[in-house]
């Protein structure tokens, strides 16, 4: 059981480990490239953007294929972009090649969730394997932009990339070395594929919970997009205490997961989505109530209170949404997926605009994604009841 959460939160994790061990050499990219954070940033949005893109083709993929052979391949286009990106001389260079590494990337998000359904059939069993992965999502982040601050200090930005390229090796093995977990695969033509997507949309709940997931995650990535600059330039803190800071934030993450399992069996997957909802909605106001102070504590408190219900929320948010549905699992978890990264991108965008307050711009994101949840989250309950 460990071995296999391991496996499924390392390939979950991809994501985090190419965004947030780069964060702290924006800065840096920003003086010797002579650029404006807009368009260093460019690298994230794109990087995100094909990430969510290939993750609608790795889905149903491997419902045809499996999973294995899929995973094979994107890891392995993920592995050359990382080493490629390490080469780059210029912006445009690096946009490029983050936006083939976000391509390889998003067949290890889409498919270990499609491997999760495979693996765990039961919706509690399930609900707490999903909760223990994204503590290992939590871990990633944590420990990533600190990696990233040291590897500053003893080397240049690209050997950043290196590492990223050494990570994607070390998954390329333990996938060729895994079993394959799809027992009866799918032959379906273009048109299947596509028609079996609109029907997911069709499905009220299962669409509901993936809004919900998504929307949960809209704030702590535009925390990612904006928090290097915030930190750095604007309260003028060096690349280590960032990559503390930004450890200190995905800690509440990780909390916030270790809290759901301990409650789940007790209060069940929609009260703590409830609960959840409720203390990132008290952190965002804290949070926009505060932001023309600019300083350290007024950001990363407020933030931090955010991110935990972030953790509480977003496992059994998706567990909800799997819960629904018991066909065409890798499409699904495409959905799920890139529900989740698209809205992020769009949140990390719009962070990346040069806003006067950008702590401000994050509380505003945070109000709108929960009241917007709890207005979902009631429609829920009451059709439920009905």
């Amino acid at each position: 059981m460990i071995r296999i959460i391991v496996f499924l939160g390392s390939l979950t994790a991809i994501a985090a480990v190419s965004t947030d061990i780069y964060l702290p050499a924006i800065p840096n990219l920003e003086e010797s490239w002579n650029e404006p954070l807009t368009r260093i940033n460019l690298a994230l949005s794109g990087f995100f953007v094909a990430f969510c893109s290939s993750i609608l083709l790795f889905g149903p993929l491997s419902d045809r294929f499996g999973r294995k052979k899929p995973l094979l391949a994107g890891i392995a286009i993920y592995c050359i972009a990382s080493t490629l990106c390490a080469t780059a001389t210029n912006i445009e260079q690096l946009v490029l090649y983050r936006i083939l590494q976000g391509f390889g990337a998003g067949s290890a998000s889409a498919i270990s969730l499609a491997i999760t359904k495979d693996r765990f059939s039961d919706d509690e069993e399930r609900g707490r394997v999903l909760s223990y992965i994204a503590v290992i999502m939590a871990i990633a982040p944590m420990l990533a932009p600190t990696l990233g601050a040291v590897i500053l200090q003893i080397s240049e930005w690209q050997m950043i990339f290196i590492s990223q390229a050494v990570f994607g090796l070390l998954l390329w093995v333990s996938v060729a070395a895994m079993n394959e977990s799809l027992l009866t695969r799918e032959s379906v033509n273009a048109k299947e594929i596509v028609s079996r997507y609109f029907s997911f949309f069709s499905n009220s709940r299962f669409f509901s919970y993936s809004m919900i997931s998504s929307l949960l995650m809209a704030p702590m990535f535009a925390y990612i997009a904006a928090s290097s600059t915030i930190y750095q330039e604007t309260m003028k803190l060096g690349a280590l205490q960032y990559g503390f800071l930004f450890a200190f934030n995905a800690l509440s993450l990780m909390l916030g997961n270790l809290v759901y399992v301990s409650l789940q069996k007790k209060y069940g997957d929609r009260n703590l989505i409830v609960l959840a909802i409720t203390i990132a909605m008290i952190g965002a106001v804290i949070q926009f109530s505060l932001s023309s102070f600019q300083n350290v504590a007024t950001f990363a408190l407020p933030m931090f209170l955010i991110t935990f219900g972030v953790g509480i929320g977003r496992a059994p948010s998706v567990n909800s949404a799997l819960e629904s549905i018991n066909k065409h699992v890798g499409i699904a978890s495409s959905i799920i997926v890139f529900s989740n990264f698209f809205i992020a991108s769009i949140a990390m965008l719009i962070a990346s605009i040069d806003f006067e307050n950008r702590v401000a711009v994050i509380a505003i994101f945070a109000l709108c994604s929960c009241t917007t949840n709890a207005l979902i989250m009631l429609k829920l309950l009451r059709f439920r009841k009905t």
